[in-house]
């Protein structure tokens, strides 16, 4: 593997509003800083990881019959990747905005509707709006997802394994869960686009390792970051009713650097935690990876943690990331074939939720919990609208940093958390609100803020762990 040695630091300001419809946008921007490596002397230089970030995508549902398709965006990043997907009674046949667009027929698929796809490899700077010409004028209501990355690389190009970076699938038996396509990849983290378009219904959310979920009726787009395997998974999507589905995958490589050592392995969230224990279910782990879960729930902590193939052993439920309807767990190294991670309660919760993320780290060393003063744990309150979250001193130059936020009031759910905080996960469970975050790949501790969508009382827990 070669590396690249640079001195860089990457300060990219941004919030991730939440997940919304019809025109709204999510705007990031998660940058990551690499871990640190000492040479000669013990002169610290920096190891460059090619990380790539959503920097914003917006799903547009509202643009009425006709042969073209106008989406406003946020202005745009000069050098950025720039991707569509987008499902109606006519492919795409040309996109103007931001420079110059490909359109593959590698992505095109007919059945009951018409998915296809664009991107843009170098964006243009500063443009605010995107607009699709159609082969034909389009039936009411073409959903269209366009989403923008960003690397610290050099750039991007289409993935080059078998596959040629593009796939289609079609569904033809009808059923509430469906599989995208699966992809072929060579890049060493790439970023993968799935979406998927159902003839009926609502879907609602799609299998880990995908994030980033938009969408709304009939369509859905989700990605999965810094991919460092031969092979991208097939996400299974969930629909509102049972429906045939058409989809196409993307996968693109950003050139320059390495791909980032901790990724996002896969999650399992809950937003009806309820009796004296909760089931979170994954796909089979492998062996060394860690795992950090933060449960929130309308009163008790969390008693114990076991999973199916060690039981309780190496699970760890510190007092430090405790307090008041928060708390969390961790375990260094999974066994190989973890598909279920049991959380025990003090007592039996109405209502909460609770999240549990495995990380890889590719460097093949393993996780330690951070030896910085805060021992890579800490917990906190605070009565806002925008409280902080935990601020922890860490001294790993590459931790994967976990925080969670739980408030006291359903009408005060986490709607954002600053950047470089990434892979969130936000939901209303009924009597209080939960969310947790995570931000791989970084030496800082600096606490992030949450923005609720209402005053209250929250609670706020981390875990720092270091790959080493």
């Amino acid at each position: 593997m070669k590396f690249i040695w640079t001195w860089f630091a990457v300060w990219l300001l941004a919030t991730i509003p939440s997940l919304a419809f019809a025109q709204n946008p999510i705007i990031g921007g998660n940058a990551k800083l690499g871990g640190n490596a000492k040479v000669g002397g013990g002169a610290a230089v920096v190891l460059t990881y090619n990380t790539t970030s959503l920097a914003q995508a917006v799903y547009n549902a509202s643009c009425a019959a006709g042969t073209t398709c106008a989406t406003t965006v946020a202005s745009t990043g000069a050098g950025n990747l720039g991707v569509i997907f987008a499902a109606a009674s006519q492919a795409i046949t040309s996109v103007s905005g931001g420079g110059t667009w490909v359109v593959p027929s590698g992505c095109m698929i007919a059945q009951f509707h018409t998915a296809s796809c664009a991107y843009n490899l170098n964006l243009t700077g500063a443009a605010t709006s995107i607009t699709i010409t159609w082969a034909a004028s389009a039936a009411v209501n073409p959903r269209v997802s366009y989403r923008e990355y960003s690397t610290i690389g050099t750039g991007w190009q289409l993935d080059t394994a078998s596959s040629g970076g593009l796939a289609t699938v079609y569904n033809s038996t009808a059923s509430t869960t469906q599989s995208g396509p699966a992809l072929t990849i060579s890049g060493a983290g790439d970023v993968v686009i799935q979406g998927m378009d159902f003839n009926g219904g609502t879907p609602s959310n799609a299998s880990s390792p995908y994030v980033d979920f938009i969408g709304g009726s009939y369509t859905a787009v989700v990605d999965s970051l810094n991919v460092p395997f031969t092979s991208a998974p097939a996400p299974v999507f969930t629909d509102s009713s049972s429906q045939t589905s058409i989809g196409a995958a993307m996968a693109f490589t950003a050139l320059g650097g390495n791909a980032a050592p901790i990724y996002l392995a896969q999650y399992a969230n809950t937003a009806s935690v309820s009796g004296a224990t909760t089931a979170l279910t994954i796909p089979a782990s492998l062996s060394g990876q860690g795992a950090v879960l933060i449960g929130g729930t309308n009163s008790p902590l969390i008693s114990s943690v076991s999973d199916n193939i060690s039981g309780t052993t190496g699970w760890v439920v510190p007092t430090q990331c405790q307090d008041g309807l928060i708390s969390c767990a961790y375990k260094l190294s999974l066994a190989a074939g973890v598909t279920t991670v049991t959380v025990t309660w003090a007592t039996s919760p109405s209502s909460g939720g609770a999240s549990l993320r495995v990380y890889n780290d590719s460097l093949g060393g393993g996780f330690v919990l951070d030896t910085g003063s805060s021992g890579g744990l800490g917990a906190g309150t605070a009565t806002s609208a925008t409280p902080n979250g935990v601020a922890l001193t860490i001294a790993g130059t590459n931790d994967v940093v976990v925080q969670g936020l739980k408030t006291n009031a359903g009408t005060s759910y986490p709607t954002a958390i600053t950047s470089p905080f990434t892979d969130t996960y936000f939901t209303n469970t009924g009597a209080t609100g939960f969310g947790v975050a995570d931000s791989p790949n970084t030496n800082s501790g600096t606490a992030p803020q949450w923005t609720n969508a209402a005053s209250a009382t929250s609670w706020s827990s981390a875990v720092a762990l270091t790959a080493h």
